[in-house]
């Protein structure tokens, strides 16, 4: 049986609107998140890029992310810190098929094409292969494919992740230097 139609009273309305800002307010947010988590990772790309392949690396060498830092700010953009960009720059390497993602890929339209063909070609032709990624950070037992960790986590959330792979390699490297001076490890 169909339900009575609700009458529509000014208290609904209020309700009605408020409740429909507050799931598109949410699902916007979810899009920034993502559309900077990725932006992160192309810049993090980019500068990996220049790194290994720029044919004037050599003229700016050990300050590079100082020099790029500077330059960038001056066209007025923000979030590119040394320090921002030095931790980009470690989200690309710690996640470098992040763009692999259904989420990066439905991203990929929106990227004028002059740019989109810099950015990594070796995207996997099948898409379930890239969404069941498991991002090497996260513990094997936490494991979770990267799309899924695209839409859940912004990208304080992966740097998060990443200092605790720092941390936890930097316990492991300790650990594994004790045992080698105390003759535990058959070194």
């Amino acid at each position: 049986m169909n339900e009575p139609k609700k009458e529509l009273t000014f208290g609904r309305l209020v309700i009605s609107i408020r409740q429909i800002h507050d799931q598109m307010a949410a699902q916007a947010g979810r899009a920034v998140n993502i559309s900077l988590t990725l932006r992160n990772w192309a810049i993090g790309f980019y500068i990996q890029e220049y790194e290994q392949n720029g044919a004037d690396r050599a003229k700016y060498g050990t300050r590079l992310l100082e020099n790029l830092s500077s330059q960038l700010a001056e066209t007025g953009m923000d979030g590119v810190a040394a320090r921002s960009l030095r931790l980009y720059r470690q989200f690309y390497l710690t996640y470098p098929r992040i763009w692999q993602t259904p989420s990066a890929k439905s991203l990929q339209s929106l990227i004028p094409p002059s740019i989109r063909q810099t950015l990594p070609a070796n995207s996997l032709s099948d898409s379930d292969a890239a969404s069941s990624q498991t991002v090497s950070t996260v513990p094997v037992q936490f494991g979770m494919p990267a799309a899924e960790l695209i839409q859940r986590l912004s990208f304080s959330h992966f740097a998060e992740l990443i200092a605790m792979d720092d941390d936890l390699s930097n316990e492991l490297s300790t650990k594994s230097n004790a045992f080698v001076e105390t003759g535990l490890c058959g070194n």
